[in-house]
């Protein structure tokens, strides 16, 4: 006991207020650093990582960019380069990582201005209609298993160039759920139609509501 803190040995000094602001320094500013490396039979190196206070660059603000920091191994030291010119006086920012609002919020206590951070995601459910609601399910889970592979049970909607392929299967799947009798029909008859472009003007109409309706 007498090894303690002072700070420690006297209950009373340790307030809620006090271990919630060493929780949140801890939690927000920690950095994972590898510690030893050894390598496998296979020749592969096996890493192992501690969490870590780094002074100074725990205090970096986020901007969104490239990783320009890596840890050093051999000299024990954190490498650090600008991702961009500087004005003098201008305060310096790192990429924290691609993370949505989401994980910022938790781990690192704020959240981009609305619409900035590209890897916000919506989860969309690659969900039918059962075959009970929707006479046609039988022809749409036909049409939709030859565009989008059984397995995929969900797909991520964001703003960044890494959703494209998603939302395109996103338009495929709102393009087959939203078919008329009709339509279904004509796209059976057809081996050409893949969904990838608008099947006509109300098609396109109803999938675009569709989607609306789903992130909404």
């Amino acid at each position: 006991p007498s090894r303690l803190p002072v700070l420690l040995r006297k209950r009373e000094n340790l307030t809620l207020s006090m271990f919630t602001w060493a929780l949140c320094i801890t939690m927000t500013r920690q950095n994972r650093i590898p510690v030893s490396s050894t390598k496998s039979a296979n020749s592969r190196s096996n890493v192992t990582q501690e969490l870590a206070l780094i002074p100074v660059f725990d205090m970096c603000n986020h901007q969104p960019g490239i990783y320009t920091s890596a840890y050093n191994m051999k000299t024990e030291t954190l490498d650090c380069e600008a991702s961009r010119d500087y004005k003098a006086g201008e305060e310096y920012r790192i990429f924290y990582g691609a993370r949505p609002d989401s994980d910022l919020l938790v781990y690192s206590g704020f959240v981009m201005p609305p619409g900035e951070n590209e890897y916000n995601s919506f989860a969309l459910n690659l969900t039918l209609p059962s075959k009970e609601e929707d006479p046609l399910y039988g022809i749409k889970k036909l049409l939709l298993s030859k565009c989008i592979h059984p397995s995929k049970k969900s797909l991520k909607l964001g703003k960044g160039p890494f959703y494209n392929e998603d939302i395109e299967l996103a338009l495929k799947f709102a393009r087959i759920s939203c078919l008329t009798k009709e339509e279904a029909s004509e796209a059976l008859k057809s081996s050409q139609i893949e969904f990838s472009t608008p099947f006509n003007s109300r098609n396109e109409e109803a999938a675009k509501k569709f989607l609306k309706e789903r992130i909404d």
